[in-house]
């Protein structure tokens, strides 16, 4: 089985809407969502299926994308295969919302820092920037605990492969930091029994729309 359909099956299995769920809750009923790193599209489906949102998912990968496709099926959602450390190819302030699941944490501080940046400047006034990363700070028992279950069998694969740098990224307070950097509001959360972080960014009141964080340095 090709990893990108080993992955999508994963995303099948109930934990996995669990560990979305709260993304889902930052949401509107209506808007427009662009989810970077998207791969094989279950946080898309999940949301076209339950809000009016526009979707649009952008990943590296022509595999994954191939499985978002599938995925999505009648879905009105739009996929775009993009390069790494490419400019995003969107004008200025075109989303409400932007999501980025289980990305941040896999990536070297400066290509991070670039995607964030590249949110900021597609980011529309008033949206948010949301990401979800596995938080790496529980342990592995308790994960039995809760979450034990035939169904659930692939969270144990999704624990043992992201614990690690879940766990270096939770320490970093990398988003905290660069939130206060761009004048920012920040919030967390610990979401699915604290085996995951949601954080969430979006431009303190009173701040201008445009933001050049976008332009190279």
């Amino acid at each position: 089985m090709k990893f990108a359909n080993f992955f999508s099956s994963l995303q099948e299995e109930p934990w996995y809407h669990h560990f979305l769920a709260p993304v889902l809750a930052e949401l509107d009923e209506e808007g427009t969502l662009l989810d970077i790193g998207t791969g094989s599209g279950k946080l898309l489906q999940m949301v076209s299926s339950e809000t009016n949102i526009h979707c649009t998912g952008i990943d590296s990968s022509k595999e994954m994308l191939e499985e978002a496709r599938i995925k999505l099926g009648d879905y009105p959602a739009e996929l775009l295969q993009v390069e790494p450390g490419a400019r995003l190819p969107f004008e200025e302030q075109s989303f409400d919302f932007i999501s980025i699941c289980s990305v941040l944490f896999l990536l070297p501080r400066s290509a991070a820092e670039f995607l964030l940046k590249e949110s900021l400047r597609l980011m529309r006034n008033g949206g948010k920037i949301i990401v979800l990363t596995p938080s790496g700070n529980r342990r592995f028992l308790s994960l039995l605990r809760h979450f034990l279950s035939f169904k659930n069998r692939g969270m144990t694969v999704w624990y043992t492969a992201t614990r690690a740098r879940g766990q270096q990224w939770s320490e970093s307070r990398f988003l905290q930091g660069f939130a206060s950097q761009h004048g920012l509001h920040y919030r967390e959360e610990k979401v699915l029994k604290g085996f995951a972080r949601l954080e969430v960014l979006q431009r303190a009141t009173g701040s201008g729309a445009k933001d050049n964080t976008g332009a190279e340095d």
